[in-house]
């Protein structure tokens, strides 16, 4: 690639940083025209660099992974390998996720899919949307701000406090006739204590979240150890 090229791939990914954008808003943003932009992006897609979602476009698995080697992302997703694996094999209809906490977003690590269940969780480098059950665990541990779209304040800060009452253990259970689903989740700290991600479980069909519930704390508190463990080494 020539320098103006890698300068406009460079130009998109960054523009992608924690967001989804058409194509249309990637030229205007980066000033780039619209064909270059076309054609980058699907040179960045077959690299794995940037992936289609509809009409937008994000972060790409391979980049996300590449970065997550050499961040406390990629530690995390390392020290919750073993816990994540374990919670997974609990159920066959269930997807297991790990977030980390990045600022005021929470971006999702790594995933794992049951043998009858193979969705329910974002793909990893994803930005949670806001007010989702793992954004909840993050919010329980920041300081109060504004509600996300879709909430009121006093909604928000009910939701939030609530959470943080259980110290940041998150259940919620959606149920529609005979289909339904049922979440928890429980967050991983560090060695001082503070939580960095969160670790948690969406199971299909009829589930009472109190059954749940011990699981993710079993498996935020073997992650939490095993981070404690890698870091004093």
């Amino acid at each position: 690639m020539t320098r103006g090229v890698l300068d406009g791939a460079f130009a998109l990914l960054e523009a992608l940083d924690g967001r989804e954008l058409r194509p249309s808003e990637l030229a205007k943003y980066c000033g780039l025209p619209k064909t270059t932009t076309h054609r980058m992006l699907d040179q960045l897609v077959a690299l794995g660099a940037v992936e289609r979602a509809g009409e937008h476009y994000r972060i790409g698995h391979t980049l996300f992974r590449l970065g997550a080697t050499w961040t406390p992302a990629g530690r995390l997703s390392a020290a919750a390998r073993a816990a994540a694996r374990g919670l997974a094999a609990t159920r066959s209809d269930c997807t297991v996720g790990l977030v980390a906490f990045s600022d005021s977003r929470t971006i999702v690590v790594n995933t794992l899919h049951g043998e009858r269940f193979p969705g329910g969780f974002p793909s990893p480098g994803t930005i949670v949307p806001a007010g989702m059950e793992p954004d909840l665990v993050r919010a329980a541990f920041a300081p109060d701000t504004d509600p996300p779209d879709g909430y009121t304040t006093t909604e928000w800060r009910r939701l939030v406090w609530a959470v943080r009452a259980r110290d940041g253990v998150v259940t919620t259970g959606q149920y529609f006739g005979d289909l339904g689903l049922s979440v928890a989740g429980a967050p991983v700290r560090d060695r001082s204590g503070t939580a960095i991600g969160a670790i948690g479980i969406v199971v299909h069909g009829h589930t009472p979240v109190h059954k749940l519930e011990p699981l993710v704390l079993r498996a935020a508190r073997l992650t939490s150890g095993t981070l404690a463990r890698s870091v004093s080494r």
